[in-house]
């Protein structure tokens, strides 16, 4: 099935003889697969040991290559998490310091409000205190006693 060429190109390497650009790492596994077959082919009796040797270097790469790339991976998601976490936690000071000034506003209207009330209360406090003291003395004009009204 083999020719010459590509059977001397496998043994010195397999890499660039098998594995074509672009295919990543499909590309990759498909390649040791083709020299695990190669290698057990009894048309190959020469040089199978560098074929194995080939075959476990090139597994041991990727292997080796998937392990530093799923610790990137991980310390990637574990950093974009972090990230996360303290863009929610400026979200939430941001929204905890505008609660605080809705709060503080309020705080203010409730004084203007207080203030008016007590204002308002004292006004009429006085108009009632004045409205008694007139009834008093009309009733005390009229029928010649002191009378003391007392409102509750």
């Amino acid at each position: 099935d083999y020719d010459k060429d590509t059977m001397k190109s496998l043994i010195k390497d397999p890499l660039t003889t098998l594995v074509k650009e672009g295919e990543g790492y499909r590309g990759i596994k498909a390649t040791l697969r083709i020299l695990k077959e190669v290698g057990n082919s009894p048309a190959v009796q020469m040089k199978k040991e560098k074929l194995k040797r080939a075959y476990e270097n090139i597994e041991e790469i990727i292997n080796d290559g998937l392990a530093e790339n799923q610790q990137k991976a991980k310390f990637l998601i574990n950093q974009s998490e972090a990230i996360n976490r303290k863009f929610s936690d400026l979200n939430m000071n941001v929204r905890i310091k505008k609660l605080n000034e809705e709060i503080n506003n309020y705080k203010i209207d409730r004084q203007r409000i207080t203030l008016s009330l007590e204002r308002e209360k004292e006004e009429i406090e006085d108009k009632v205190t004045t409205i008694v003291k007139s009834v008093e003395k009309r009733i005390e004009e009229y029928i010649e006693k002191t009378v003391k009204l007392v409102l509750e």
